[in-house]
């Protein structure tokens, strides 16, 4: 199953947490670029997950309507790419690109990919003790019920 790990990046206080997301044979598709805090680790990865698998994708400039948008920026060795509604960081395409110029239409045909990889990504986080809802999570003993007619 895809995810969006949630892990520690560096050691630089309360900014080092960062995100990747990597499909089902744990391959990373997508990396953050800025050491963030853990609550906006969260949120971010939030947004993704929610937000980042429809929204179209575009070439240098974002869209004038405000609707969220990936902005891949067409001169970029990098493979970096934005996210409109995700100020905190900058993303890397990691996925299989082949050697040499990088024409918009692969770096296209790889966000594809992560779209489609976000579509059933689950948030994880690594350490599972680093969710600030951990604690939670583990000692809540309430019963799951079953929505009738499901």
């Amino acid at each position: 199953m895809s995810q969006i790990q949630i892990s520690k990046v560096s050691e630089r206080g309360e900014h080092s947490w960062g995100l990747t997301l990597v499909d089902d044979q744990q391959s990373p598709l997508l990396t953050s670029e800025t050491p963030m805090s853990k609550g906006v680790a969260l949120t971010v990865a939030k947004t993704l997950k929610h937000k980042g698998a429809d929204s179209p994708i575009l070439q240098n400039t974002p869209d004038a309507t405000g609707r969220p948008v990936w902005v891949i920026d067409k001169d970029s060795v990098d493979r970096l790419t934005k996210f409109s509604l995700i100020k905190e960081t900058q993303f890397k395409i990691l996925g299989k690109i082949d050697k040499g110029p990088r024409h918009f239409s692969e770096i296209e045909e790889a966000l594809k990919n992560v779209q489609d990889h976000l579509r059933k990504a689950e948030i994880e986080w690594n350490p599972p003790e680093a969710d600030p809802a951990h604690g939670e999570k583990t000692t809540d003993l309430t019963p799951e019920v079953a929505v009738p007619g499901s």
